[in-house]
């Protein structure tokens, strides 16, 4: 029973973890920090195929999970004069999170129909929605664990 638990252990982890996605050019294009998960949950996997920039400022990536229940991550510089406390006051379930990094607000829209979460550092906004049953303290564990690119 102690090597299935090791054994399990072991493959979630090894599973769970991701190294940087953005490569050098996509770093150049942009004047703020890019973050990326280092902790995803079980049975996903960062797609590097996806990262992009749909658009001059904001950098995308999608997150594959298990039957296509996909997370996507967008970024962004953080803007001047948006009121991030009404922003987070449209979800439900509503949990916020003070890290060294930024606040983090996890919860639902879409009459609950898509969890979501944001982290606002001081110069990047980023945000992950899913509509697949990604329970929030998983989401939660995704931006807690984000990493900076440079």
């Amino acid at each position: 029973m102690l090597a299935c638990i090791g054994v399990s252990w072991f493959l979630y982890n090894r599973a769970s973890t991701t190294v940087n996605p953005f490569n050098a050019q996509l770093l150049a294009s942009i004047d703020f920090p890019l973050y990326y998960p280092t902790r995803l949950p079980a049975g996903y996997h960062l797609d590097t195929k996806t990262v992009g920039k749909p658009q001059d400022g904001v950098v995308v990536l999608t997150i594959n999970g298990p039957k296509n229940q996909n997370i996507y991550m967008s970024q962004e510089i953080r803007p001047g004069t948006f009121d991030f406390g009404g922003y987070y006051n449209n979800f439900s379930d509503k949990k916020l999170i003070v890290t060294e990094a930024g606040t983090i607000a996890v919860g639902h829209i879409d009459n609950g129909y898509t969890s979501i979460g944001s982290l606002a550092t001081s110069r990047t906004w980023v945000i992950v929605n899913t509509k697949a049953s990604v329970d929030l303290n998983q989401l939660t564990v995704l931006l807690e664990s984000l990493a900076t690119s440079h």
